[in-house]
């Protein structure tokens, strides 16, 4: 890969966002205690957008020709202004939202504007600690395991509506 290749600007994006959010989210999750599993709900939810940042249409920079694909420049472009609010105000929950955000640049190339795409989208914020706030009177292990779940739900969500021509899955017989 080019360095040119490399220092795409929606990849930057992520990297400065990355470089904003994950030191507030590893002091979260590795210290508060209604945070412990959200880590792991993070990486539960990333995995899709892993999975399209290895499609050849992110490789290479762009989106599909299908007028229904996201690009990258709309998402890196809604990262932006959540970068600067959460400098400008110093709110990490807006840190947060810009990694979400970027992230999903990558997400939205292979799946689109599908249902499922929208509710990985919208899951994304079962990881992040803003969430744990809200169930902090929720009984002790319930949030947790609930934003476990909601990550995965997300998640499945997302690959289901990426299988060609949603074909049913592939059984046994």
């Amino acid at each position: 890969m080019k360095l040119s290749a490399f220092l795409r600007p929606e990849r930057l994006i992520l990297l400065l966002a990355a470089l904003t959010a994950l030191p507030s989210l590893l002091d979260a999750w590795l210290h508060a205690p209604l945070e412990k599993m959200s880590g792991i709900g993070f990486l539960l939810w990333i995995v899709p957008a892993v999975m399209a940042g290895l499609h050849p249409a992110a490789s290479a920079g762009e989106a599909d020709s299908d007028p229904q694909k996201s690009n990258f420049p709309l998402w890196s472009g809604l990262a932006l202004p959540a970068l600067a609010a959460g400098a400008m105000l110093d709110l990490n929950i807006f840190h947060h939202a810009a990694l979400a955000l970027a992230i999903a640049g990558f997400a939205f190339v292979q799946c689109g504007n599908t249902a499922g795409g929208w509710c990985w989208l919208i899951t994304g914020t079962a990881w992040m600690p803003a969430m744990g706030w809200l169930a902090a009177s929720s009984p002790p292990g319930f949030a947790s395991t609930f934003r476990l779940l909601v990550c995965a739900g997300g998640a499945a969500a997302y690959l289901i509506s990426t299988r060609p021509d949603n074909s049913p899955p592939a059984t046994f017989s």
